[in-house]
């Protein structure tokens, strides 16, 4: 895995660097991922944060190591957001447990 710089912000010859595409290409999946959203500096400069990184690489996996297209990551990234957080599916998983320890110990028979 890469190594990020211990900095909020990088600018996109950083990141291309990091993701090893040129900077058109970040431009360009800017265009076609409307989750891509880096940060503008004066001059219109980007600047990526640690999450905009974070999606980048995803993206970059999906695309040259999953092999999916474009389309494909689209898809991939808009199903991803409509799950719930995290945190929230531990929750649900913890509760799921419970209920289940408790269903179990309440059958007749059951020691």
């Amino acid at each position: 895995m890469t190594m990020l710089p211990d900095r909020s912000f990088l600018d996109m010859g950083e990141v291309a660097a990091i993701l090893g595409v040129a900077p058109h290409v970040l431009r360009y999946w800017e265009k076609e991922f409307p989750q891509i959203r880096p940060l503008r500096r004066i001059g219109h400069r980007r600047i990526y944060r640690r999450q905009d990184v974070d999606l980048l690489l995803r993206v970059r996996h999906l695309l040259y190591k999953q092999r999916l297209t474009i389309s494909g990551v689209r898809e991939y990234l808009r199903q991803e957001s409509m799950l719930p957080p995290h945190d929230t599916l531990r929750e649900i998983h913890r509760e799921l447990l419970d209920l289940h320890r408790l269903l179990t110990h309440s059958r007749p028979g059951s020691p």
